[in-house]
């Protein structure tokens, strides 16, 4: 089968800060080609939990991904269609209090697409827009989700972090370049006491994909049964 067109893909990420920095040189974040943010700033060490909390920094993103799929001759598992998805993205960061500190991530997807319950089931790349499972059930093109939450000790250059996250290893990525990362619940603790060494083990319970709403165990495939 000849693919006319294979992917139509244009990506628009415009990240927008709400808070200011005292150095306006910073970047507060940035986007690695992985689809992966690192953020500039360092966190703010204060003396008490209500510090901690209101000297905290809110990271926003806007996000559209399209794609669109043509082929010369369509059959039961070739079709052209078309995906849009348009979300946004808060990330909290709270300052660091006797070691502890504080993530809260909270993600958003709205998709455009042709409707068709027996076309969506041969969507490709669009279909991290929105959660084919919702749509078939429940008809929703949306996806609304709090992917991070968690809290996080550091002592000396380890950092013990429990709750929902990001988990960037060889085995597991957050595969940030849609509209929603992939975030697990679990234990995680990252140590970088070992001069040019970063040791990182990890207690994963649970995952959230990138077109899911809910969290599952991490080796479910097609539906919890």
């Amino acid at each position: 089968m000849n693919i006319k067109i294979k992917i139509l893909l244009v990506i628009v990420a415009l990240t927008c800060v709400t808070n200011t920095s005292s150095d306006e040189n910073i970047q507060k974040q940035a986007i690695k080609a992985n689809g992966e943010l690192v953020y500039g700033e360092k966190r703010v060490d204060v003396d008490n939990f209500l510090d901690m909390l209101t000297e905290g920094n809110i990271y926003g993103r806007l996000r559209n991904n399209n794609f669109y799929f043509a082929y010369d001759h369509q059959d039961e598992s070739h079709n052209s269609h078309w995906v849009s998805g348009f979300g946004s993205s808060a990330i909290y960061k709270s300052a660091r209090s006797s070691g502890f500190d504080v993530n809260v991530g909270f993600y958003t997807s709205l998709a455009g697409f042709n409707n068709n319950d027996n076309l969506v089931k041969l969507f490709k790349s669009g279909k991290d827009t929105f959660s084919r499972h919702s749509y078939v059930n429940d008809g929703d093109k949306y996806m609304a989700v709090i992917g991070q939450a968690n809290l996080n000790y550091r002592f000396s250059k380890t950092d013990f972090t429990l709750g929902r996250q990001l988990v960037e290893t060889f085995y597991t990525r957050s595969n940030d370049t849609k509209m929603i990362p992939n975030t697990f619940e679990g234990a995680v603790i990252t140590s970088k006491d070992l001069d040019k060494t970063t040791i990182k083990l990890a207690y994963l319970t649970r995952q959230k994909l990138r077109d899911h709403t809910t969290f599952h165990d991490v080796i479910t495939f097609k539906n919890a049964d």
